[in-house]
């Protein structure tokens, strides 16, 4: 894993995804614009371990450089130098940062996220989703949405909503909804609402783009606060707690 560093600190590369995040939102579901602060939102997100790493090399004085390119296994390297001298905190946190990355990127949600960022940047821009979400007008809270995937052009373009529904067979989801509703002695549906939506490709289960981006940030968060709970305890003597034994 390479890392290159500069003036930007941790703090500002997690408000910077969060602010990808936040124009996701409000120009969703227009993926013609969404898809380019997704691929920045991406850039973002996924450096922040590499970032808290360095992080951990200013607080352990590995002297590590700032403005040169350097891997995970160079700071493992000055991790164990010191820990020979009688420093075991260093060591003891890479074992920990190194767990914890492997796990998230091993997890269902971390390999979509690591897959999707390494096609964004060495083969082609990642595009979301989109999806439409079809109910009758007048729908009951039992009712299920019947969920149509829109197909999108390289340049984010797609079928109008009415279009799609015209083409999709509009009669074909009112018989659907009518049929369920016979069976429940209701009256029947004579017209459809419908909802755009995007989410990330190889998660169809995990909620909306939107949402599945901020669980993510979530995570990363988790990884920062908990290391600089180890760096407070460093700094206070103490050997510091890992979980790892």
């Amino acid at each position: 894993m390479q890392k290159i560093y500069n003036a930007m600190t941790t703090n500002q590369k997690i408000e910077e995804a969060k602010f990808f995040l936040d124009h996701i939102k409000f120009y969703q579901p227009d993926i013609s614009i969404v898809k380019f602060y997704f691929s920045a939102y991406l850039g973002a997100i996924q450096s922040i371990p590499d970032y808290i790493l360095n992080e951990a090399n200013q607080i352990f004085e590995l002297g590590l450089p700032e403005n040169e390119t350097w891997y995970d296994w160079n700071f493992e390297k000055k991790a164990k130098v010191v820990s020979d001298k009688g420093s075991k905190n260093a060591l003891r946190y890479y074992k920990w940062w190194k767990a914890i990355t492997t796990s998230h990127d091993s997890s269902a949600v971390g390999k979509v996220f690591r897959n999707i960022r390494n096609m964004d940047m060495h083969k082609k821009k990642q595009k979301p989703i989109f999806n439409v979400l079809v109910l009758p007008k007048d729908s009951f809270d039992d009712e299920k949405s019947h969920k149509i995937i829109v197909e999108v052009t390289n340049d984010g373009d797609v079928t109008s909503l009415d279009d799609l529904l015209l083409n999709v067979g509009k009669q074909h989801h009112l018989d659907a909804f009518n049929k369920i509703r016979k069976e429940k002695k209701r009256v029947f549906a004579t017209d459809l609402k419908f909802k755009p939506y995007l989410q990330i490709e190889g998660l169809p289960n995990f909620g909306s783009l939107d949402e599945a981006c901020d669980i993510w940030i979530q995570v990363m968060e988790h990884i920062v606060n908990i290391s600089r709970q180890m760096f407070q305890e460093h700094k206070q003597g103490l050997v510091i707690k890992t979980g790892l034994g």
